[in-house]
């Protein structure tokens, strides 16, 4: 016989489970008991849920294993929808388990229960909750090996007595997830190509991409044979899957739809690596112009030939489509380009991003700042970066930077604003309790920037002093400095003077660092 104790220790074992990411309560003791005792896995404590599953998420794009998250019955799994919601919208994988009220008791509705897995669906692939202890093993594997094929999260929700009932079954078996790929007939594709030698082509950079193999060299070969420009979608998570020095990479497309629209206006086929070129807001235009062809290269998780009418979709690895694609229009291979650095603009977050290691990851809130950072990010040619999830909730960037550092045990750097940091400051508290070395630079304006522009540009004839009086988080002004250093993190304020010394500080520190600037739109050195 075994308990639902036992069974959980073993699929740690079977899965070599490393860390649990959590916000725990009462319903999650007897899980806490586990962890605590086994030799291997390790319970990373987060301040709010959402924080627990940013942390996953920098855990799994930086180790490429699955992460577990465990948070509190109904109020927690609430509390961390928005960051599940954003690792859903980009592929990240993770096992969240919550824990449930004992079965008994539900029919009296108690305190904190709910429908979990209801609240779930909008964020996850599976949902289920166990109803007995001899569902638990399948029930665990299942949700495992789903998140870890699928990229999506899943979700399992396990009643608090389950644990201390016993069963005859409850075995494991690491299984090896194999991909019987079928090279696809590409021969339409490659004649439609072909044929149209002359028209302009450019390739759109999804998220889907982080996880496919052979994407960046492939990528470069095509795109330099077919002389196509290169960009990421709007908030297209990661540098990772492009060869950021290649010429004709261009960056990242804009969030608006009209400006989109007229970026895509300028080619006669778009070739689409992903699932979706997101657009932020919509502003007159749809992003896709309706007279462009467009070809989709997609693994196919959730929305193939879902936003227009397509004209090919090819369903399967993207990096090993690709590849194929390259052999059959004979591409050759091209070198790896070692660019000089452009032109950088003389203000404090330039001078600072330029003297940071070209290796250190780098992960962006968004807002009003991101397209700076996003074209200073170009520039300098960092080699590793998220961006804004597609999701689009604030709060993913702070803790993911805290769980890329967890796995890599070298400083990540965080871009984000005043604003945004309110979302999930608690971060710096794992991070200062785990020693986790990672740096927070945060732009300090008092007040939401981005939706005062993005207010301007839906209502012009709106006066400043209407959004200036809602949107300023002043009066009182955050005390960052207060705020940071009652987490146990580091704080310290760049000018121009000090910048190069606060840097170097900050990346000899075995912990956070919070390092506040002024508005780089006002503050040039």
């Amino acid at each position: 016989m075994k308990t639902g104790k036992q069974i959980l220790s073993s699929f740690f074992d079977a899965f070599e489970v490393d860390y649990v990411f959590g916000n725990p309560g009462t319903t999650e003791t007897t899980f806490l008991d586990v962890v605590s005792t086994h030799d291997r896995c390790k319970f990373i404590l987060a301040l709010h849920e959402s924080v627990a599953v940013g942390l996953a998420a920098g855990y799994a794009l930086k180790s490429r294993k699955t992460p577990i998250v465990n948070i509190h019955t109904y109020p927690g799994l609430a509390n961390a929808m928005s960051n599940m919601f954003n690792a859903y919208a980009v592929n990240i994988p993770m096992m969240v388990i919550a824990g449930q009220q004992n079965r008994e008791h539900l029919i009296h509705k108690p305190i904190l229960s709910g429908e979990l897995t209801e609240l779930a669906k909008t964020a996850t692939k599976l949902q289920y909750e166990i109803r007995n202890v001899s569902e638990m093993n399948v029930a665990l594997q299942r949700c495992f090996l789903e998140t870890t094929e699928s990229k999506l999260p899943t979700f399992l929700s396990i009643p608090m007595e389950i644990y201390e009932d016993s069963c005859e079954t409850g075995y494991f078996r690491k299984t090896k997830l194999l991909s019987a790929t079928q090279n696809p007939d590409l021969t339409q594709l490659v004649d439609d190509i072909t044929q149209n030698s002359g028209k302009k082509i450019v390739f759109v950079v999804d998220a889907e991409t982080h996880w496919c193999s052979k994407l960046k060299d492939s990528l470069r070969d095509l795109s330099a044979h077919l002389n196509s420009d290169v960009f990421l979608a709007p908030f297209g998570s990661t540098y990772n899957s492009v060869d950021v020095n290649m010429p004709n990479f261009k960056g990242s497309l804009p969030a608006i739809s009209s400006q989109t629209h007229d970026v895509l206006s300028n080619y006669d086929i778009v070739i689409l690596l992903g699932e979706k070129i997101q657009s932020f807001l919509f502003h007159e235009k749809q992003s896709i112009p309706e007279n462009i062809r467009i070809f989709q290269f997609s693994n196919g998780n959730t929305m193939v030939r879902f936003d227009c009418p397509f004209d090919y979709v090819v369903r399967g690895d993207i990096g090993e489509n690709i590849s194929l694609l390259s052999k059959l229009l004979g591409c050759a291979k091209v070198s790896p380009h070692s660019l000089e650095m452009g032109h950088i603009p003389n203000t404090l977050l330039a001078n600072m991003m330029n003297i940071i290691p070209r290796d250190t990851t780098l992960v962006i809130e968004g807002g009003s700042h991101q397209n700076i950072e996003e074209e200073l990010v170009h520039q300098l040619h960092f080699e590793e970066v998220y961006f804004k999830s597609r999701g689009g909730a604030l709060g993913m960037a702070m803790p993911l930077a805290v769980g890329v550092s967890l796995v890599s045990h070298k400083h990540s750097v965080c871009l984000l604003g005043d604003g945004a940091s309110m979302y999930s400051i608690q971060a710096l508290w794992t991070a200062a309790h785990y020693n986790i070395p990672t740096i927070f630079i945060c732009f300090v304006n008092h007040e939401y920037h981005i939706l005062k522009q993005l207010w301007k540009l839906q209502v012009p004839e709106s006066q400043e002093q209407n959004y200036s009086t809602i949107m300023d988080i002043s009066n009182p002004n955050l005390d960052l400095h207060k705020i940071a250093e009652g987490f146990g993190a580091r704080y310290a304020h760049a000018t121009p003077n000090n910048y190069e010394q606060v840097l170097k500080s900050a990346f000899e520190f075995n912990g956070p660092t919070f390092i506040t600037i002024r508005d780089d739109h006002k503050y040039s050195m």
